[in-house]
């Protein structure tokens, strides 16, 4: 199990002192592989899936599951009272275990007075990546996943309206954490036009195997 608790930032975890996410805070148990991961290594080796196979296991693929107000979320209503801009929130409870998968939730928050045009692969949220950094180097951050960069079909790629207080609930594909017993901190990021926002951290395993490629460039 998990026995790191992810960190948050005051601002935004807390409003005038009131804590905001009092739900238990989740900790995924480090498995020792996944059906995904066994699919990829029939007939290779883990070492040759991690190094020649980067764009499958440190791809930011986030799936949009709804669009909704911030007023009708009582987590997010609460956790948006301070601010005034787009930001990034990731719940205590944020890990999914599913029949195809595993997931992170998350949510972008509109705070601002305009609507945001977030890019969209079809039913994914584009521009969005993952860095992870070492407990004790916390502010020398890693790139670990990025977005689809292979997509060059025309009818996949839109625009979504994030209007004034309105969420956008997301899931990040997590098949290829919490397979080994590495410590390090996650965050999420999002950059489109002008915009880099980055969400506030929790705590995740990867194999050491993983270790390597961090902050590296794959294509």
């Amino acid at each position: 199990m998990l026995d790191s608790y992810p960190q948050y930032e005051d601002s935004i975890a807390v409003v005038n002192s009131v804590p905001c996410d009092t739900m238990r805070r989740d900790s995924p148990v480090t498995k020792e592989n996944s059906e995904v991961l066994r699919v990829w290594l029939d007939g290779s080796s883990l070492d040759w899936f991690l190094e020649k196979r980067q764009s499958a296991w440190r791809e930011a693929k986030v799936w949009n599951k709804r669009v909704g107000l911030i007023s009708e979320n009582p987590l997010v209503r609460c956790v948006s009272e301070n601010e005034e801009d787009l930001f990034l929130y990731i719940p205590h409870q944020y890990y999914i275990s599913e029949y195809n998968g595993d997931f992170f939730k998350f949510y972008l928050i509109n705070m601002s007075s305009d609507t945001v045009k977030v890019p969209a692969l079809d039913a994914t949220i584009d521009r969005m990546s993952s860095s992870v950094s070492y407990p004790d180097d916390p502010n020398n951050w890693l790139s670990f996943q990025i977005g689809d960069s292979f997509v060059e079909c025309g009818n996949s790629i839109w625009e979504l309206q994030l209007p004034p207080l309105h969420l956008i609930e997301c899931e990040l594909e997590a098949n290829f954490i919490h397979l080994g017993n590495e410590e390090l901190d996650f965050r999420i990021e999002f950059s489109a036009e002008d915009l880099s926002i980055v969400s506030n951290s929790i705590k995740i395993r990867l194999m050491k195997e993983q270790l390597p490629y961090l902050g590296r460039v794959f294509e």
